[in-house]
Parts: structure tokens; sequence; C-alpha cells
């Protein structure tokens, strides 16, 4: 999934410990969520949007790019799939504070 959109580059939630490498190229799609008009049916589908670039992997996190002329259509939430990855998103807690005890002065 994308979690970031800065500088022209896509920070996706899933990193080498995911499987994914420096120039794998992911499928990116956008999530269409809408209540249809007449039936009131609630309405979900990922609509293809871009083919995205691998340019650096962290063992959690990646960063991607898309053509420029797509990347203003590309926004949080959008999801990517690559080939031969098994999983979807993956939801990262925050890292829990660590807490050290100091000896009393002295």
């Amino acid at each position: 999934m994308v979690i970031q959109v800065a500088d022209g580059e896509l920070l996706l939630d899933r990193g080498a410990g995911d499987g994914v490498k420096p120039g794998m190229a992911g499928d990116l799609f956008t999530l269409i969520a809408i209540i249809h008009p007449v039936t009131q049916r609630s309405i979900k589908d990922l609509v293809p949007l871009a083919k995205a670039q691998v340019k650096s992997v962290g063992a959690v996190v990646s960063v991607a790019t898309v053509p420029d002329e797509l990347l203003v259509r590309v926004k949080v939430g959008d999801v990517v799939k690559f080939a031969g990855l098994q999983g979807g998103t993956r939801i990262v807690a925050p890292p829990q504070p660590v807490v050290t005890e100091c000896p009393p002065p002295g």
C-alpha cells in the first residue's frame, strides 16, 4: 500500500522482509468505493493506475516511482501488487517506547 507520496516518490508498506527487491515492478491500483445511485449498494473495486518501479528497499518499507504524468493521480491508500509475492498490505504497528532506568546521581 502507498503510505506516503512526496518528492516524486511513493513510500510503500512492503520491504525486504516481504521479498521486495530494488528494480522490481509492481502494479499500482486505486481503490474505488462508491454507493450505486440506483441500487444503493456499496461498490468497491481496484482499478489499474500505473506500473511502480522499486527504487530502494528497507526492511519493512520501500521507495518506488511511477511515470511523472501519473504521479498526480497516486494517493495514500493505493495498492501495489508485486507478481510472485504473497499477501496484501501490512499494517505496521508503531514502535514501542524503550524505557531504561538511570541510576540515581551520586
